[in-house]
């Protein structure tokens, strides 16, 4: 295959396909397109036309259907009205949502900064943290046993 660029002139194919176009063009007599023409003409002329329409009584029922759909015509495009010129609630400003999200950015921080931190100390604090566990535990117990036994003289004295 070449990378040759062919025109009408220059290609066989063309030229062949423009040779029997003029052979059949040559072929068909002179009245032709009159006798087409004829054809469709009395094609036409004895087509069948339509029935006229005739408009009939009125239905008086109909009356009512009518006024029905037009009233909720009136009252929906009224609703629409309503709610498209009705002021709506002022969005956020964009200093304020700006504002927000700084203020997102800086709990994150702190946060993830905590984290490293106790990554650090973790070692160090865990013993301290199971001692004041403890100690805070047995407060807790001390405090819890001495509620009950005031909450048991009370119930002793009031029996």
């Amino acid at each position: 295959m070449t990378n040759e660029h062919t025109t009408p002139e220059t290609d066989p194919i063309a030229q062949r396909l423009d040779a029997l176009g003029a052979i059949d063009r040559a072929s068909a007599p002179g009245s032709f397109e009159r006798r087409i023409a004829d054809a469709a003409m009395d094609a036409q002329s004895s087509a069948q036309t339509p029935a006229p329409i005739q408009i009939g009584a009125r239905r008086v029922w109909l009356r009512p259907v009518g006024a029905l759909a037009a009233a909720v015509l009136v009252v929906g495009a009224g609703a629409a009205a309503w709610f498209t010129l009705r002021p709506s609630p002022t969005p956020a400003t964009n200093t304020e949502s700006i504002t927000q999200l700084a203020s997102l950015e800086q709990d994150v921080d702190d946060l993830l900064a905590l984290a490293d931190l106790l990554d650090e100390h973790a070692g160090s604090w865990s013993g301290q943290l199971r001692s004041d566990a403890d100690s805070l535990g047995d407060s807790i117990g001390r405090t819890w046993d001495a509620l009950g036994t005031i909450a048991d003289e009370y119930v002793e004295e009031s029996i």
